[in-house]
């Protein structure tokens, strides 16, 4: 069994990613459902929903300190650029400043992760 962490799992790509693997493995979501909802994620003992944004420095660092990963879908972002325009600074945290914090905590405490997918759209850009 090999364990996920999905950041933004509870939209749409996060949601399908989390139910596939968490019918054989563990998988943590942390979505903070200013886009995604609980309702798109299966009820199911193999995932571990956190509700959260990726750019609070302690619940990230609390994650990734707790648990141990094989693979981390980093999948948060806002990507409407409506939502960017009228909160660039929120917009830059979460699309820019999150990536960087998150790979200095899986240097810290991620020692044997497989893998780390970022994914985005070119609206983000």
């Amino acid at each position: 069994m090999e364990s996920f962490l999905i950041t933004g799992g509870a939209g749409f790509i996060g949601s399908t990613l989390a139910n596939y693997y968490s019918k054989d493995n563990q998988v943590v979501v942390i979505d903070d459902l200013s886009m995604g909802q609980t309702e798109n994620l299966n009820v199911s003992e193999n995932i571990t929903f956190i509700e959260g944004s990726v750019t609070d420095q302690q619940l990230m660092e609390k994650v990734l300190r707790e648990y141990q990963f094989d693979y981390i879908f980093h999948l948060a972002a806002i990507a409407s650029v409506a939502d960017s325009v009228a909160r660039p600074v929120e917009t830059h945290q979460v699309n820019f400043e999150s990536v960087l914090q998150l790979l200095e905590l899986i240097r810290k405490y991620q020692k044997d992760l497989k893998r780390l997918v970022f994914a985005s759209s070119a609206a983000v850009y």
